[in-house]
């Protein structure tokens, strides 16, 4: 019985030209993964830098003055982004109530409904680089007060406590 086949030779440039074109396949997959991760990388640690120089502070909030944001950084905060309870708001300070700037203290109106005791949170956005950067990082959050402004003593607020001579409810 006769043994029909390839040669040994044409076998191992087979054998050795399925490796070649593996290993290309691996080394461009792997070339475009670290370009990607190398590319996230450098986008954290952008933000990360831009973070140093924003911060917020939300001072207060509720149904009648909207809310009350004092930037502590030192960047220009373009947008911010609203939360109370399952409602958000973005809103672009630019062509809305002006920009907030560095270590500048502004009341801006809402369009979501700010109920008494529910939490607000705040995250300020940065205009760089020709896009919008949010920085979830540098969030602030305060408890919605009632308002009672020009009640007298003793009448009671929207949310059932009291005025307390101070036009706030308490």
């Amino acid at each position: 019985m006769q043994k029909r086949g390839i040669s040994e030779l044409i076998a191992t440039f087979f054998i050795v030209g399925v490796t070649v074109a593996v290993a290309a396949i691996i080394l461009t997959w792997g070339t475009i993964f670290f370009q990607r991760a190398q590319g996230d990388v450098d986008e954290a640690i952008g933000l990360s830098e831009l973070s140093e120089r924003v911060d917020i502070d939300l001072e207060s909030a509720n149904s009648v003055d909207g809310i009350r944001i004092e930037n502590t950084g030192t960047e220009i905060i373009t947008h911010i982004i609203v939360r109370s309870g399952e409602q958000s708001e973005q809103i672009d300070l630019v062509s809305n109530e002006g920009v907030l700037n560095p270590f500048e203290i502004k009341n801006y109106n809402v369009s979501i409904t700010l109920n008494p005791g529910e939490n607000v949170e705040v995250i300020p956005g940065i205009f760089e680089n020709g896009e919008v950067k949010f920085l979830g990082a540098k969030t602030d959050e305060v408890t919605v007060s009632g308002v009672c402004v020009g009640q007298p003593d003793g009448a009671p607020c929207d949310d059932g406590t009291y005025c307390n001579g101070l036009d706030q409810c308490s």
